[in-house]
Order: C-alpha cells, then structure tokens, then sequence
C-alpha cells in the first residue's frame, strides 16, 4: 500500500522544537485511482478505402470518453464519433460509441499499441497520457 507522510513541528515543555511525523496509508481504490490508464492519450492509424487514404485519430481521456476523427486525408472531409471506455481487463477495453454500438480493443503492453478486433486496425501512440 502507498503512504504519504504527514509532518507536523511542536514544541516540548522545555521549549525545544520537536517534529511528530504521522504516515498515512492509502487505501487501495484511492491508489488505483491515483495510477493512469495506459490507454489514456491520442492514437492514430491509416486505412485505405476507394476514396482514398483515411487517417483516423482516437484521443481516450481520463473521464472514460473518447473521441475519434476520422479523415479523409485527400478531400480532407472529417467525421467525429464520440463515446465512453472502459478496462475489461489489462489488456482489453469496451468502447461504446454514443447512441448505441459496442466493440472491443486489444492493448498490446510491449509495443504500446492498440487493435480494433473487429476491423483488425492497428493504433499507434502520438501523444503520452497525462
């Protein structure tokens, strides 16, 4: 468990300086709480579909929203899609896109990438989490 030290200065009945220190321990919830998400910052990938190339941008925040932009790198048209996360387990997250659908992402801890499972798209960091 993670501590914090607490010091507070006193003075004895012969009016010397003495410091008390009080350690305080963390419970669990607070300390997890306390540890960022991997997941948390800006990724992105490119797909390439008829229309031609398409970036796509996922930024996860601490808050469990998301938002991901998706361009057309060519016309430079792009759609914003928003919803929440959250961690199933350390290496797989439900996004839930807003208003309805649901699908699930693989984090790779080594190589600090993530994966759609279902387009099998392949996200790379461009921001660290905060």
């Amino acid at each position: 468990m993670a501590t914090d030290t607490k010091t507070e200065s006193a003075t004895s009945i012969t009016s010397t300086p003495m410091t008390t220190v009080t350690m305080v321990t963390l419970p669990p919830t607070i300390i997890s709480v306390l540890q960022k998400d991997p997941i948390i910052g800006s990724w992105f990938c490119y797909n390439y579909l008829p229309s031609g190339k398409i970036e796509k941008v996922w930024t996860f925040s601490e808050n469990n929203t998301w938002t991901m932009i998706n361009t057309n790198v060519k016309s430079q048209h792009k759609k914003y899609v928003k919803g929440v996360w959250k961690k199933e387990s350390a290496t797989i997250y439900q996004i839930t896109v807003t208003g309805g659908s649901v699908d699930t992402f693989e984090y790779d801890i080594t190589k600090d990438q993530f994966s759609d499972t279902y387009f099998r798209d392949t996200y790379t960091r461009i921001t660290e989490s905060k």
